[in-house]
């Protein structure tokens, strides 16, 4: 979802369009509501108010994310940590982030320990990889 932004930050630019991303990590409803009178597709969710207020405080052509989708970011994005924010509905400033490319890694191809680059991507770690890190994290 976050490259995919960045991507329509890239092309809304190039068209000289102006918009604005928010990108949360989280359960919601995505359904239909309503009566058999008035019936709507919709997403609700805590999430989704999150992501609503992340877009509404991100700059023109930018793409804001919450703490639990920074966490889950591949290693060819860095979040640069901006200041938190206060949202309706929530007690607690939030902690913000911009997330940015890294850009093209500095080898491709098979490097001499023998590990396959990528151009487009550095390989993204492994769950066992992520779990080990958090349970380093808690210690």
């Amino acid at each position: 979802a976050v490259l995919s932004c960045l991507e329509m930050a890239k092309t809304f630019q190039a068209f000289k369009l102006a918009g604005r991303f928010g990108v949360t990590t989280g359960r919601a409803y995505c359904g239909c509501c309503g009566s058999a009178q008035r019936m709507e597709y919709t997403v609700l969710g805590d999430a989704v108010n999150l992501s609503a207020r992340l877009m509404a405080n991100a700059p023109q052509d930018g793409v804001l994310c919450d703490e639990a989708t920074k966490r889950l970011l591949t290693r060819e994005i860095f979040c640069e940590e901006l200041t938190p924010i206060k949202v309706k509905g929530k007690a607690n400033p939030i902690p913000i982030f911009r997330p940015l490319p890294k850009g093209p890694p500095r080898e491709i191809g098979i490097n001499p320990a023998g590990r396959i680059i990528f151009p487009w991507y550095e390989r993204p770690l492994s769950m066992a990889q992520q779990i080990s890190m958090s349970k380093e994290a808690l210690e």
